[in-house]
């Protein structure tokens, strides 16, 4: 039976970045791909920077190496959140506890009860959700010599579907070039607009948004691929904003919501609209 010899924990970064919500919303301003001023959540060094992860490497008996990687949200230590990941902090206490609670132990099935339970071992400040997580993973992809959906679905006992999954995208803050990226590639959810502050993507009456959905309903009926419109379906993150702007009033937030999803229906556009039709 297989098992696990070693266990080695390497800090890294991840796809995208950490970002200092509270900042932001504060109105700092863009600089390029970055954020002037001064981070206003604790752990940050600056108002965007670089996302941290943490590798995960089983080393098998037979010679495998099994591998998940931990990593956090966008947005840590924003709405009740989890604090900043830092992988160089965790990496050290995760790999004891990992040493503790895996080394030497089978790892023919996914979900024994005792890895439950080691992931929520150590002090509080190790009990991130990407810590949770992740060591799982790492058993997932071993030893098995099998996709993860497979692995997946005979510990469930499920039946694997070959449905295509359906592709969810996000602009970031280049919320116009980014929309013709999804369009040319046919993204089935488009976009995810990033509105994560009033004065320069909500606006104060929150004019801009509207201005942005009419685009969006445009720019897409005027330079999608020959597909239904009714495969595409749009979302917005306001990240609070709204409730800024409308002083938390409901009524006022629903009316306005409504306003969006009129924006939604307007008249046909003509072919070529730019960024400002």
């Amino acid at each position: 039976m297989t098992h696990v010899t070693d266990i080695l924990c390497v800090p890294g970064v991840t796809g995208f970045f950490s970002d200092d919500q509270r900042a932001i919303k504060a109105g700092a301003a863009n600089d390029g791909f970055l954020y002037e001023g001064t981070p206003l959540t604790a752990g940050f060094r600056s108002i965007r920077q670089a996302g941290e992860s943490i590798s995960i490497l089983l080393r098998l008996s037979d010679g495998q190496i099994g591998c998940g990687d931990c990593c956090y949200i966008q947005y840590p230590g924003a709405g009740g959140r989890d604090p900043l990941f830092v992988a160089e902090t965790y990496a050290p206490i995760l790999e004891q506890i990992l040493h503790e609670h895996l080394a030497g132990r089978a790892v023919d099935r996914f979900r024994p009860e005792g890895d439950r339970r080691s992931a929520n071992r150590g002090p509080p400040t190790t009990r991130s959700p990407a810590l949770r997580c992740h060591p799982s993973v790492a058993r997932r992809r071993s030893p098995r010599r099998a996709p993860s959906p497979a692995v997946l679905a005979d510990e469930y006992g499920v039946e694997p579907t070959l449905d295509p999954v359906r592709i969810f995208a996000q602009t970031g803050d280049d919320r116009y070039n980014n929309v013709d990226k999804m369009i040319l590639k046919q993204v089935d959810v488009l976009p995810h607009g990033l509105i994560n502050n009033i004065p320069d993507k909500l606006g104060a009456d929150g004019s801009r948004l509207l201005d942005y959905v009419t685009w969006l309903r445009r720019r897409i009926l005027a330079t999608r691929a020959p597909l239904p419109i009714t495969s595409r379906s749009s979302t917005w993150t306001s990240m609070e904003t709204l409730g800024l702007i409308f002083n938390a009033d409901i009524p006022q937030m629903a009316s306005y919501l409504g306003r969006l999803a009129h924006r939604r229906t307007l008249d046909p556009p003509h072919r070529g609209t730019g960024r400002h039709g």
